[in-house]
């Protein structure tokens, strides 16, 4: 192949596509060789080929798009803002060179958008955050709800959107990212590989907005989901534990809310199985032992049960032990075990 393309006229049409087939082959010996087969030829033949291709060539977005995606695998491996630049310019040319009807627009938009959080992260550039969100619009606006792209590309729109509000506190695009968030799930088939992430961000920002605006119905709403996460996780993976606190400490918060009995228990319940199911060694355990010494604690000042007050104590006093002085939340627990020890005094 090199020396076929040595032996073209710098002119000749069929130049061109030498490189391109030249560029396949050493695209693909590069990924199976992770990285040890010279990259930086590969990456040197791909600019000859980009730069050979005439903008109106079907080949040059397609082309570009390796490029850039070379380049990117690049940054990450190695960390040169620059590649991280030059994978951006690339994939912009690739994203202007194709009209949005054409049938790779959004898949190239799909690409475009995370490069360019990637360089928000890296730099700061509030431009990049912003464009990125643009772009992932495009891209939904442009998929149709059949495409199998489509699911994720609203998922990553409503994760930007969840961001920004995070950032800049805009009720606007937590709204947004709750409906992207609920369009993306209701797309997303049983095993999809992002659902369980979706739901996740989805329960998240129900309850950001019912902590802002106060409609007891995305609380709700985020425990459903709360509930289905924990569902979906099987029994010995290393997030069921993770869902499982999540799901009993928004139980537990809407029983401060609306004082539900049920909901207590199964605060109590779901805590209690996760002490349980917590090594010794887990530096999370602390925290789960002063929930659920404080669930018995809510308990006892109800109903005055004995038990309930003795088990408060004993949890709290034993998360107390695993922290160290220095520890940050060292002094409320603390402040929790004198709440616990003087209602036991007074019973």
């Amino acid at each position: 192949q090199c020396l076929a393309i040595e032996l073209i006229p710098g002119d000749h049409c069929y130049r061109a596509l030498c490189l391109n087939e030249l560029g396949t082959l050493l695209r693909r010996c590069y990924e199976h060789l992770d990285g040890l087969n010279d990259p930086e030829r590969y990456i040197a033949c791909m600019r000859v080929i980009v730069g050979a291709l005439k903008d109106e060539h079907p080949q040059k977005p397609r082309s570009s798009q390796h490029l850039a995606q070379t380049l990117l695998a690049r940054f990450k491996r190695l960390g040169d803002i620059r590649d991280l630049d030059d994978s951006i310019f690339h994939q912009r040319r690739a994203v202007e060179l194709v009209s949005d009807s054409h049938p790779d627009k959004p898949a190239y938009l799909s690409h475009l958008a995370p490069s360019l959080r990637l360089r928000s992260e890296h730099l700061g550039e509030l431009d990049d955050f912003e464009g990125s969100i643009r772009v992932w619009r495009h891209a939904v606006k442009l998929i149709q709800d059949t495409h199998p792209r489509r699911p994720t590309c609203l998922a990553d729109l409503g994760s930007a959107l969840q961001d920004r509000f995070e950032r800049f506190h805009q009720l606007d695009d937590l709204d947004g990212a709750i409906s992207s968030h609920s369009r993306a799930i209701e797309l997303m088939r049983q095993g999809h590989s992002s659902l369980r992430y979706t739901l996740d961000k989805l329960a998240r920002a129900l309850f950001a907005r019912f902590e802002r605006v106060g409609e007891l119905n995305d609380l709700d709403n985020a425990i459903s989901h709360r509930r289905r996460l924990v569902d979906l996780v099987p029994d010995g993976h290393p997030d069921k534990l993770v869902d499982l606190e999540k799901l009993a400490s928004m139980l537990r918060y809407r029983f401060n809310f609306q004082n539900e009995e049920n909901d207590r228990e199964s605060a109590i319940s779901l805590f209690r199985v996760l002490i349980n199911m917590t090594p010794d060694d887990d530096p999370t355990k602390y925290s789960r032992l002063t929930m659920y010494g404080l669930s018995l604690l809510t308990r006892f000042k109800r109903l005055s049960q004995t038990d309930d007050i003795e088990g408060a104590v004993l949890s709290i006093r034993a998360a107390n032990e695993i922290l160290s002085d220095s520890h940050r939340n060292k002094p409320s627990i603390l402040k929790s075990l004198a709440d616990a020890l003087l209602a036991r005094f007074k019973h």
